[in-house]
């Protein structure tokens, strides 16, 4: 088969870019995808040819006239596109800081009870990655629709000549194995995915038949010694145990959700080194983190533009030393005795938010050394009581903080609204005061990530002393 007549469905890679295929679309449109499929070539140069074809059906609402292809990374080329009359389509980068996008115009407004199908080709540089000592491969992740329907998924990757069935590693079992042109092809297929639904799909081979490639993955198990391209395959893997460390390369990864679900220390290169960036709008409702497994530390990051910086339903979550900014929640917290410490919570419309989420009411969690700044609701806690708030800084927030149905435990924070001289509560609410506010800022530092495992408990017991010494002292 020929690479004008292969078939293609839109395929991302989850590093660079967890995209979305998309059209602009009115709250009352309904549409659904009869096809998506992609071809996808690996060339010498550590580059990959994308051959889309896809078909939508808008089932009603207003006209389509144009559609948004998401691409795996910004160094891309853009080919021909054309639709199934033989149209040559006009096309665009519709990139938008790290949202990558080629822009494909209909030919003719796509109206209710019509369907469309078109190809679109790209070029994308830089695909191909180091997975150890041998290997180099690609991983992927095919679009999803948040509101649409997909009948039919389809990926094929053509490896590079002279590889072999029995050299290559898959992420998960191939449906097929083919040839096309004497290199051989992997096959996955899907069917009838709901809105949102994912896959993912990778494939690893011996680095000697290709000349060009990024180095080693960027995400480490520091126990197991494995490397991985993404955060949420080092978490998936059979090897991952709960009490491994896995350290992420400074970078910048554009990511919308990761789960974690292991019993991990997750530790960036530093907080101004090492940014994930989430998608505010898309799936709305998607933290950049979500934390479901009891004894999870997050260290060394800086977390933004997502629904969530970190959603946590898990206990002894520890999240420490991030920069979460430009969210929705900064952090959300629906758990026990979880620590968040020397954090830059900034920009979000919640900066933290301690509320049950359903479950009984919550207690023990610790907020301190954190500088809560420029949120709508800097710290709002809801259904919660017996949490500790200290030796934080809340500057400039519309609502510094709130606790309106139970009383928690504040005492030496800097409040930029404070008008006092330190020996005058600061007044949060009808329950909640802080009897001993700070008239100067307390001064925040960052730990190195690869202390922050052996000193993290050790520090965390200094400060709850500390704390309990100072309003000790000035009660007496």
């Amino acid at each position: 088969m020929s690479r004008e007549s292969g078939i293609s469905i839109v395929l991302l890679l989850v590093f660079l870019s967890a995209s979305v295929l998309s059209i602009t679309v009115a709250q009352s449109r309904q549409y659904h995808l009869d096809q998506e499929w992609v071809k996808i070539w690996i060339d010498q140069d550590g580059s990959i040819d994308l051959f889309y074809n896809i078909s939508i059906t808008l089932d009603s609402g207003d006209n389509i006239n144009f559609i948004k292809v998401a691409q795996p990374q910004g160094d891309f080329t853009i080919g021909n596109a054309t639709d199934q009359y033989g149209n040559l389509l006009s096309t665009s980068d519709a990139s938008s800081g790290s949202d990558y996008k080629v822009q494909v115009n209909l030919n003719a407004p796509l109206m209710a009870g019509q369907t469309i199908w078109f190809t679109v080709t790209t070029n994308v540089a830089k695909m191909i990655y180091e997975d150890n000592q041998t290997n180099v491969g690609m991983q992927f992740t095919p679009t999803w629709w948040p509101e649409a329907t997909v009948n039919d998924l389809r990926v094929s990757i053509v490896l590079p000549t002279g590889v072999a069935q029995n050299q290559i590693a898959t992420s998960v079992n191939w449906d097929n194995v083919l040839f096309e042109d004497g290199r051989l092809a992997v096959f996955w297929e899907r069917t009838d995915l709901a809105p949102n639904q994912q896959y993912d799909f990778g494939v690893s081979f011996p680095k000697e038949y290709v000349q060009v490639y990024v180095g080693a993955g960027r995400v480490h198990n520091l126990n197991t010694g494995f490397n991985y391209m993404t955060i949420q395959e080092a978490i998936n893997a059979n090897e991952t145990l709960d009490g491994h460390t896995i350290h992420v390369d400074a970078g910048t990864y554009n990511m919308v959700y990761t789960l974690i679900n292991k019993s991990v220390s997750l530790l960036g290169e530093g907080r101004e080194n090492t940014t994930i960036v989430g998608t505010f709008h898309y799936p709305a409702a998607s933290p950049i983190f979500h934390v479901t497994s009891n004894n999870v530390t997050i260290s060394g990051f800086t977390l933004m533009d997502g629904a969530t910086g970190v959603l946590t339903t898990a206990n002894y979550t520890y999240i420490m030393n991030c920069n979460i900014s430009n969210n929705g929640y900064g952090i959300y917290s629906g758990a026990w005795n979880n620590i968040i410490s020397n954090n830059i919570i900034f920009g979000n419309n919640w900066g933290i938010d301690l509320d049950p989420l359903g479950w009984p009411k919550t207690n023990g969690t610790q907020i301190y050394g954190n500088t809560i700044e420029n949120n709508q609701r800097g710290c709002q806690i809801l259904d919660s009581h017996g949490n500790s708030i200290f030796n934080n800084n809340f500057l400039n927030n519309t609502i510094q903080a709130l606790s309106p149905t139970d009383t928690n435990e504040w005492g030496g924070n800097y409040w930029s609204d404070y008008n006092g001289t330190g020996d005058t509560p600061y007044i949060i609410d009808a329950n909640n005061v802080d009897p001993y506010p700070l008239t100067t800022q307390y001064v925040i530092s960052e730990f190195p990530s690869f202390l922050v495992a052996p000193l993290f408990m050790v520090a965390t017991l200094l400060a709850i002393l500390i704390y309990n010494r100072r309003i000790l002292t000035r009660a007496l």
